[in-house]
């Protein structure tokens, strides 16, 4: 369980992005399609399996293996199911300032979620817009972990 008291890093924010390999800004980025290189990133950095990946985001492993092998960007809807999966890792490594702490804790279950594990609701907007305040609010002292 994490037990550290989380505090706000303000850096870069484009940094996050292109470490993820998303140069542009992220409307454009989401609308023209993510390239199969920002998958394999996110994979890499947070450590989940195809399996887990498509639990989080509904993008079907068969599409995730033809994109790959095509070297095919993911459509508009795709991208944005990969862009909340994102956005709430940034979230959490900005709230702890640690990236092994927020993939820890978005792994967990929170009891102001319900029990649920914030990575599992990032697959609509309404569940990826209640962890996003839940965050904003610990942010703001509302909340303890």
């Amino acid at each position: 369980m994490v037990s550290n008291t989380p505090h706000r890093k303000h850096g870069s924010k484009k940094d996050f992005w292109l470490k993820l390999g998303i140069e542009d800004a992220i409307a454009d980025a989401v609308h023209k399609g993510f390239e199969p290189s920002v998958y394999q990133n996110i994979i890499e950095r947070t450590r989940l399996s195809q399996i887990e990946f498509h639990n989080v985001t509904l993008i079907p492993p068969s599409t995730i293996k033809r994109r790959l092998k095509n070297n095919e960007r993911f459509t508009t809807q795709e991208s944005d199911a990969i862009y909340r999966l994102a956005m709430i890792i940034k979230l959490t490594t900005e709230l702890f300032d640690d990236e092994n702490q927020a993939l820890e804790w978005i792994r967990e279950g929170v009891y102001f979620l319900g029990g649920k594990r914030p990575l599992d609701m990032v697959s609509t907007s309404v569940d990826f817009e209640v962890v996003k305040s839940l965050i904003g609010r610990i942010e703001h002292g509302d909340f303890s972990l």
